[in-house]
């Protein structure tokens, strides 16, 4: 299986207590961090996502833009990220050509996004912990296996000469640049990387973004 929350859970039961994220000082755990991909994963199970349905996020960086785009792959579902910099109409071009089912947006962007069909609002909390948002939503265990060909997010050109146009990224596509990251930039298992870029660009999600939590730490509990 090739879903990106395999490997979160690879580490989750090897290493529960080992640091995997850090967001406005709360130091996350990879359990932690898998048990808010399993809850956000129920809570687009009851919104009924669900397999290549196609969910954005028009978020800043937080902690919940992770949880919601592992969730995402777990479901088997395809993760849309849209810049948050965008007028209104240009969101909404993106959303309807991409056929997307539900928009998360943060609380400062609701007079871009809110009111879009499907738009989810994250408020600061959620944002921090989207257990916030997925209240006390059961996990889902069980994921929807995907495959190297299989597709896990869109991204959308900027548009400069016409209208935006979808880039299919595939998971070979991911994890091959991620092995070519490891392996360039002599990536290990004790790097810490801190991410500037906006996550809904491959300069900070992919380059080399979740190379590192790929990585992870399997030496044993904390």
């Amino acid at each position: 299986m090739v879903n990106l929350s395999s490997f979160i859970r690879f580490h989750a039961t090897r290493s529960p207590h080992r640091l995997a994220l850090i967001y406005e000082g709360q130091r996350i755990s990879y359990a932690q961090f898998y048990q808010r991909i399993l809850r956000m994963a129920a809570f687009l199970r009851a919104e009924d996502i669900g397999e290549q349905d196609v969910v954005a996020v028009f978020m800043k960086n937080s902690a919940a833009f992770l949880d919601i785009a592992f969730a995402v792959s777990h479901l088997g579902a395809v993760f849309l990220p849209i810049n948050f910099r965008l007028a209104r109409e240009e969101c909404r071009y993106t959303l309807d050509n991409a056929g997307v089912t539900r928009v998360f947006h943060d609380a400062d962007l609701s007079s871009v996004a809110g009111g879009l069909p499907g738009a989810i609002e994250v408020s600061d909390a959620a944002a921090r912990d989207s257990g916030a948002l997925t209240g006390a939503a059961r996990p889902i265990p069980g994921l929807v296996v995907r495959q190297p060909g299989d597709v896990f997010r869109l991204m959308y050109t900027s548009g400069t000469t016409d209208h935006p146009k979808g880039v299919v990224h595939t998971y070979s596509n991911f994890y091959w640049k991620s092995m070519d990251h490891v392996i360039s930039l002599g990536l290990s298992a004790e790097d810490r990387l801190l991410v500037v870029g906006p996550l809904y660009h491959v300069g900070a999600f992919d380059l080399p973004g979740i190379a590192v939590l790929w990585l992870g730490r399997d030496d044993g509990p904390a």
